[in-house]
């Protein structure tokens, strides 16, 4: 195989296998740090896919349940469905409590 194709083709290939890998060997700096880029892009879904991780790494850590209610908090305000909302809110409040 060409050099270059190969190349080119691992991001691509790194991309689309890091949804099932997160957290699997990232520390839980580079967890948070990642979910805090998300977050300040507004994209909640995307920045649970790292702070849940990083929960599991360290479950009694505060900063990291406060970030996960947020993230619930805004996922239930975008979300048009009654019991979604009811879901999305019953769940961000179990983290922030």
């Amino acid at each position: 195989m060409n050099r270059s194709i190969l190349a080119k083709s691992i991001p691509c290939v790194v991309a689309l296998l890091m949804p099932f890998g997160v957290g699997f060997s990232q520390s839980f700096d580079e967890l948070l740090s990642q979910g805090d880029l998300c977050d300040k892009e507004f994209r909640p879904a995307e920045a649970l896919k790292f702070y849940l991780p990083a929960e599991k790494q360290e479950p009694e850590n505060v900063d990291v349940l406060l970030r996960i209610a947020r993230q619930y908090r805004h996922l239930f305000a975008d979300t048009d469905g009654h019991d979604d909302k009811i879901k999305l809110g019953a769940t961000g409040l179990e983290y922030a409590e």
